[in-house]
């Protein structure tokens, strides 16, 4: 949470709330989220049970597990993928995570495209 808070605005809260948290709650929630991957939603209610956690902070726990699948909802990404947007929903955090996967997926096909796999094959030269 401290590395959260020390990237957005600062909300002394939630750093209160997140401290009084039971480890074993914390590692139950964890796994559950962890367990239900790739349903991104699905990771991010289990998360969200946890008091101080939203899904911004849900996403960067995510992310830090599962960076390909999963997106960290910080200020600037969601500004520069939505438009300027401080609604911090689950609804629009997936919005967020399909316009980003649908943007990766547009780059690796790009990437595909531009190279080959299979180096080009030159005639051997002829010694004299």
């Amino acid at each position: 949470m401290r590395w959260k808070l020390a990237r957005g605005k600062w909300r002394p809260r939630l750093l209160d709330f997140v401290s009084s948290l039971d480890d074993a709650v914390v590692k139950s929630a964890s796994q559950a989220a962890f367990l239900s991957l790739p349903d991104v939603s699905k990771a991010v209610l289990e998360l969200t049970v946890l008091k101080g956690v939203g899904p911004a902070t849900a996403s960067a726990l995510l992310a830090a597990y599962v960076p390909d699948v999963t997106r960290f909802m910080s200020d600037e990404a969601m500004e520069a993928v939505i438009g300027n947007s401080k609604d911090y929903s689950l609804k629009q955090y997936l919005v967020f995570v399909d316009k980003l996967q649908c943007k990766a997926k547009r780059f690796d096909l790009n990437k595909r495209c531009l190279f080959s796999s299979d180096p080009p094959s030159f005639p051997a030269k002829q010694r004299s």
